[in-house]
């Protein structure tokens, strides 16, 4: 649902034509290497030595990667979404605090909002988060709220088909 609007963001800022391609590659690879940087960080959060973690960062930018990443899809960009709401949750575990909680429904809901089946896996973040910071969200019951977003944004496409076509179904 909203790499179409990413794309609509190049349209406007100048790439037009064939140039959207460039576009489209450029988040690819934005989000290759964001992907990179997650992927050591959750590396070495894990208890991997540093060679370790570069070995496996490496390893997963090549091949298949990196043509998901040149291909102007957004397979990297869920992927990139996926990742951090996995180091989100890490976060999450290991220390309290809303902060984290905050940005663990942020990856959620941008990762619900472009692949819907992404929505699985923020539900099962938001639920575990949940869990984890029961004590938090008891004092905080506002906190608790937000952990709904994830799960409501599977509602958003639908709804802005409905609204723009008269019909739910995309």
């Amino acid at each position: 649902f909203l790499y179409p609007y990413l794309l609509a963001l190049g349209d406007w800022i100048g790439f037009r034509g064939l140039n959207l391609a460039l576009w489209a590659v450029l988040i690819g690879c934005i989000s290759l290497t964001g992907s990179m940087i997650l992927i050591h960080r959750l590396s070495r959060s894990g208890g991997a030595s540093e060679g370790i973690a570069w070995v496996v960062t490496l390893a997963f930018a090549g091949g298949a990667s990196a043509w998901h990443a040149f291909s102007g899809m957004e397979t990297m960009l869920v992927v990139l979404l996926t990742l951090l709401t996995f180091q989100a949750l890490w976060d999450v575990w290991e220390s309290s605090g809303d902060r984290h909680l905050r940005l663990l429904v942020a990856s959620s809901c941008a990762l619900t909002l472009v692949r819907p089946e992404g929505g699985w896996l923020a539900l099962g973040a938001v639920i575990s988060a949940g869990w984890v910071q029961r004590a938090l969200l008891r004092k905080r019951p506002r906190l608790a709220l937000i952990l709904i977003l994830p799960v409501a944004a599977l509602a958003v496409q639908p709804v802005v088909n409905l609204v723009l076509t008269g019909s739910a179904v995309a």
